[in-house]
């Protein structure tokens, strides 16, 4: 599997590709497959983890999945995190993004900032949209959104503490729930398939090792 450490994105060729098991598999490495990841975790994070795990690397590997399960999965968190080892957190996850639900915002702070139209470049590299999204002034609309989304407003008083809670309640992310079509779900059962063949593959070597 490719060694989890920090890239640096102006001193390393952006990755295409990673190392599984001493064997290279290409990635679709482009911002969108990224994107519908994130969709994926959030849709599927109160339902069945194994449906996201394979929905997932489907995305990023197609029908190119690697035998090593888990080395596939360690690989595309590690390509997903911007070649960081994602670091897991006991503390609940607060949503104040939605690439979805804000699509449009995004699409505007894009434009506004870069002068680039996301709608009509074939392709970004992820890690690209990943800094350029971080690196969103200020007084974009969207980082304005999350900061409303973010806000405790607990130890806040009278108008003020109005005035965000407004903020907070207009722009609160909705709950989704996902549905798959049926070529969806239909890759998903090929998927798992090979996901529960390669792992009897493993058990019969540990056996027979």
């Amino acid at each position: 599997m490719r060694k989890a450490c920090k890239q640096r994105m102006l001193l390393n060729k952006l990755p295409e590709s990673v190392m599984i098991d001493d064997k290279e598999y290409a990635i679709n490495t482009d911002f969108r497959v990224a994107l519908e990841f994130e969709r994926l975790t959030e849709e599927l994070q109160e339902q069945d983890e194994t449906a996201l795990l394979i929905a997932a690397l489907a995305l990023f590997f197609g029908s190119n999945l690697p035998s090593n399960i888990q080395g596939a999965v360690d690989s595309m968190l590690w390509f997903y995190s911007g070649g960081k080892t994602p670091k897991r957190s006991q503390k609940e996850h607060k949503r104040i993004l939605d690439f979805e639900y804000d699509s449009d915002y995004i699409y505007a702070a894009f434009l506004d900032q870069y002068r680039i139209d996301l709608t009509e470049i074939e392709y970004m590299h992820w890690w690209k949209f990943r800094a350029m999204f971080m690196a969103l002034r200020e007084d974009i609309e969207v980082v304005k959104i999350m900061g409303y989304r973010a806000l405790d407003t607990r130890n806040l008083k009278g108008e003020q503490k109005k005035h965000y809670e407004r903020l907070k309640k207009a722009y609160a992310l909705p709950r989704k729930q996902m549905v798959l079509t049926e070529e969806e779900k239909a890759l998903n059962d090929e998927l798992a398939e090979a996901a529960r063949k390669a792992k009897e593959q493993k058990k019969g070597g540990e056996i027979n090792g």
